[in-house]
């Protein structure tokens, strides 16, 4: 039996704790390693460890720009640009300002929200970075808005 990652297979004179996930004990390429780490509800392989808060988030936006682009025709990359070509052009600016500025011109997805992964996107390009945190004008109480210039 093998785990759905197709790593290894357990024997039964194996004395060493199974993943949880799929009842196997798995090796690293030098078969000697195991793979195995150590979560809250015991063993888990690659294939069957939880994910990571960042990652489900990422998950969650890019669900949401998916959506946005299918019930309300939302343009990521046309949003994308507007908010690079006002950061060059204006500087260090508000992350709500960018959105309600993308909102004013016509990018209207269903959920704001959806603009988490187009500002994701410029990050990861380098195209922009984040510069420090101010007041936010939404978000009743919640963390300051990020501040973001382009690079």
């Amino acid at each position: 039996m093998t785990c759905p990652g197709g790593k290894s297979r357990i024997s039964p004179s194996n004395p060493h704790p199974l993943c949880v996930g799929c009842g196997l004990y798995q090796y690293a390429a030098d078969g000697m390693t195991p793979t195995l780490r150590w979560t809250v509800d015991g063993a888990r392989c690659e294939n069957h460890r939880p994910k990571s808060p960042r990652a489900i988030g990422g998950e969650a936006g890019e669900a949401c720009e998916a959506k946005a682009a299918e019930v309300a025709d939302f343009d990521s990359r046309g949003a994308s640009d507007v908010i690079y070509d006002y950061l060059k052009l204006h500087g260090r600016t508000s992350g709500e300002v960018l959105v309600d500025m993308a909102v004013s011109l016509g990018f209207k997805p269903h959920d704001q929200r959806s603009f988490g992964p187009v500002m994701a996107r410029l990050v990861a390009k380098k195209r922009i970075k984040c510069v420090g945190v101010v007041e936010r004008r939404k978000g009743h109480g919640s963390a300051g808005a990020r501040l973001w210039e382009a690079i």
